[in-house]
């Protein structure tokens, strides 16, 4: 049990559609609540999995119970990966900074191959990043693979460091993944093919398929994988304390689906 007070409680710099998830920062570790339903979880395997997979620069979760204010709440925590010197800025803010616009305001009008060209070659006149175009294409591979629906340009990002250099940013905040929200859009008791029906990719499209096709037609196939089924199971299994048994299997359940869906992203290691 993780106790947090006040103190450490981060207060976010905008409002999501859906509401805020707690977070506190205690100078080594950032921890987050459950908001919606099982969003610890949706970190914690996403960050398992991604030990298999060409991923190079990721942010590892480990599940926690965090006492706030008297309430215990299931969460998760992950190391700061930010060194002193350097800061996070979001695109968003990268365009608005730099360009003097606002990014997601600029590319409405867009196809979605324009949309995703347009932001690929804007960071990296910015930054300098020549292989922008292969990391946006591996996040959009992994929000498909994942069915991470948050993925707006508020939580993708650049890091900027003292020397006026850029360097990319590790893959972080999966939490939205996987029907993760079961208070508002995916409730337990709604059937998964209805959940498939509603769900919106962002931040090119509302179909992640639509997304990836156009960023891999531009930039390749830059993500691989190997991790199987039974390493999803492993690592359900080391949760079930943690959550109950209906959201283990259907958990599960999503993960069988989504690897028969995108096993051209896995290979052999």
């Amino acid at each position: 049990m993780t106790v947090l007070t006040h103190s450490k409680r981060v207060n976010p710099e905008r409002n999501s559609s859906k509401g805020n998830q707690l977070k506190w920062f205690d100078g080594t570790y950032w921890y987050k609540a459950d908001y919606l339903g099982y969003e610890a979880l949706v970190e914690y395997l996403v960050s398992k999995l991604l030990q298999k997979t060409n991923v190079s620069s990721f942010v590892d979760y480990e599940m926690t119970w965090i006492q706030y204010q008297k309430k215990e709440f299931i969460g998760c925590r992950s190391k700061h990966f930010l060194n002193q010197d350097c800061e996070l800025i979001t695109l968003e803010k990268l365009f608005r900074k730099y360009k003097g616009i606002e990014l997601t305001k600029e590319y409405a009008y867009f196809d979605v191959e324009e949309r995703i060209q347009y932001v690929v070659e804007g960071v990296t006149e910015i930054t300098g990043l020549q292989e922008f175009g292969k990391y946006m294409t591996m996040l959009l591979q992994l929000d498909a693979l994942f069915l991470n629906e948050d993925r707006h340009m508020h939580n993708i990002a650049v890091i900027y460091k003292s020397d006026g250099t850029f360097a990319y940013c590790p893959v972080f905040d999966n939490g939205a993944g996987l029907f993760s929200d079961t208070r508002i859009s995916y409730d337990l008791n709604t059937n998964l093919e209805a959940c498939y029906e509603i769900i919106e990719a962002k931040p090119f499209n509302r179909s992640f398929d639509i997304q990836v096709d156009a960023a891999e037609e531009l930039y390749g196939y830059p993500l691989e994988c190997w991790f199987t089924i039974e390493d999803v199971k492993k690592h359900l299994e080391e949760v079930k304390k943690y959550y109950p048994v209906e959201i283990i299997n259907r958990v599960e359940q999503i993960m069988r689906f989504q690897l028969h869906k995108y096993q051209y992203l896995q290979k052999t290691k």
